[in-house]
């Protein structure tokens, strides 16, 4: 089993990914890149809640990939309402080394509406096929009836795009992104949704298959314990055509 952390980089704790047996007993740690870790360069490092968000076994069933929530510093800014030059990362684990290997950038978009605090990044990525993901991106605007929350499902490919592994700094770098194909956007089933509201979705697995042999995808949200709104514990359902 894997776990992983963004650790709370306010605070010094460094993000961690680690793996147990199925008792939760302690085995090994993945050897984290140090651009991924605490630093006291405040122009460098992680940022705070943006760190190591989404995780995946690779669709083969050995290895895994995971994904930052948000740029490294050097690597780029926030995305706000206004903008986004924030490619955050996407990387490769090797299971049996314990090792990072491949990287690439995947570019965030801007947030999708004007709020008091804003948010955009990866929460899930989810692998389905050789160099392919699903990539769940939620953005938030706090001052919403409706939660604030914009959820997308985008298509991703790693084809073609640059391997940046080597490249601890993207802001003056030279490289080419995933490629990234919108599939599915929350708003458009939002008035079947109780309450018009889609909540906080940050997780994507797929589930068993229906009785007409086709696949299910699931989606949950994270309630965040309602710390900033009373939310739903919201699973949506779907067919996958």
């Amino acid at each position: 089993y894997w776990q992983w952390s963004e650790g709370n980089i306010s605070n010094g704790i460094n993000p961690f990914i680690r793996t147990s047996n199925r008792t939760g007993t302690f085995i090994s740690d993945i050897q984290i890149p140090s651009r991924y870790t605490v630093d006291t360069n405040e122009n460098t490092g992680p940022r705070q809640n943006g760190v190591f968000e989404g995780l995946t076994r690779d669709y083969n069933g050995h290895n895994y990939w995971v994904a930052m929530e948000l740029p490294l510093i050097q690597d780029g800014t926030t995305p706000t309402s206004q903008g986004a030059d924030s490619p955050a990362r996407m990387a490769f684990i090797n299971e049996d080394t314990g090792e990072f290997e491949k990287e690439y950038a995947y570019q965030l978009e801007p947030v999708a509406r004007d709020g008091g605090f804003e948010v955009n990044g990866i929460v899930e990525i989810l692998s389905y096929t050789k160099n392919r993901f699903l990539v769940l991106e939620r953005s938030f605007a706090s001052g919403f009836d409706d939660g604030g929350n914009d959820v997308k499902i985008y298509d991703v490919t790693i084809d073609n795009a640059t391997d940046i592994s080597t490249i601890d700094d993207l802001s003056t770098a030279v490289f080419t992104p995933v490629t990234k194909t919108l599939l599915f956007d929350f708003n458009d089933i939002r008035d079947q949704l109780t309450d018009g509201i889609v909540d906080n979705i940050e997780g994507i697995s797929f589930g068993p298959s229906f009785e007409n042999g086709k696949r299910s995808l699931i989606v949950v949200a994270d309630n965040n314990f309602s710390t900033f709104n009373p939310q739903l514990n919201q699973f949506i359902v779907f067919e996958v055509l």
